[in-house]
């Protein structure tokens, strides 16, 4: 476990039981728009409590443990965004 910094747009998405971790990042870059490449290098982890537990590809939704207020899934990536005063 670390813990993450989490910073971007999060958003709502709605998968099933049966996804496997890969197949929820293959949605996220569906959604993100983004080309296999890039998102080839991201990390799908589950946060609990301010901690990130990384998600093996072939780890199933429905086997996950989520707490009803502190879980979410989030994703380990580089932080591009062009840090300006427009920023702050």
């Amino acid at each position: 476990y670390n813990q993450p910094f989490p910073y971007g747009k999060p958003f709502y998405m709605v998968f099933n039981n049966t996804d496997t971790a890969a197949d929820i990042k293959e949605k996220i870059r569906i959604r993100l728009q983004l080309t296999p490449e890039e998102i080839s290098t991201w990390k799908l982890a589950l946060i609990s409590n301010y901690r990130a537990k990384y998600l093996e590809d072939t780890q199933v939704a429905g086997e996950l443990h989520f707490d009803e207020y502190n879980s979410y899934l989030g994703l380990e990536h580089p932080d591009d965004t062009k840090k300006t005063s427009s920023n702050y």
